[in-house]
């Protein structure tokens, strides 16, 4: 039989899990080898710039040591460029239209304020020669007032 110190002389583990003679008798069998274990983490961030260099139709890339060469469609470049041209002389030209009515309301706006204001004054003019010359003649005046808010209300059909 093999004694634990001629197990440790020649290098073995001996360890919990190793049969051994009880005390008063009998054996004490081990179960199997004893086992440890260990972890670790390690987190590696890695930052890659991938941007995209284009002139006239080349575009140019480059990851670490490889340089990536992508010959674009210039055709369809230009096409979207072309068509944001278009929208955007299509916009100033509404609004030009726009602004264009807006000044044309304003001018009739103007000329209807204008042809209110002789109106005015006409029916006060009315008026007044009415009253100058009413000396009795009061419906004289008022045919003359329903006149003066014919032509008044007319004018403003018209503006």
């Amino acid at each position: 039989m093999t004694t634990r110190q001629q197990l440790y002389a020649i290098g073995e583990p001996f360890g919990d899990s190793a049969t051994a003679a009880k005390i008063g008798g009998g054996y004490r069998c081990g179960g199997g080898g004893g086992s440890s274990s260990s972890s670790a983490n390690t987190t590696t961030t890695n930052t890659t710039d991938k941007r995209l260099v284009v002139d006239t139709g080349v575009g140019v890339s480059s990851d670490s040591s490889t340089v990536n060469v992508s010959v674009l469609d210039q055709g369809a470049i230009n096409g979207a460029i072309d068509l944001a041209k278009t929208g955007t002389v299509s916009a100033y030209s509404g609004i030009d239209k726009l602004l264009g009515f807006a000044k044309d309301v304003l001018e009739l706006d103007k000329q209807s304020q204008k042809l209110v204001a002789q109106s005015a004054e006409n029916v006060g003019s009315a008026y007044k020669t009415a009253q100058d010359a009413s000396s009795g003649q009061r419906f004289m005046v008022a045919g003359g007032m329903i006149i003066a808010g014919i032509v008044a209300v007319s004018a403003l059909k018209k503006g």
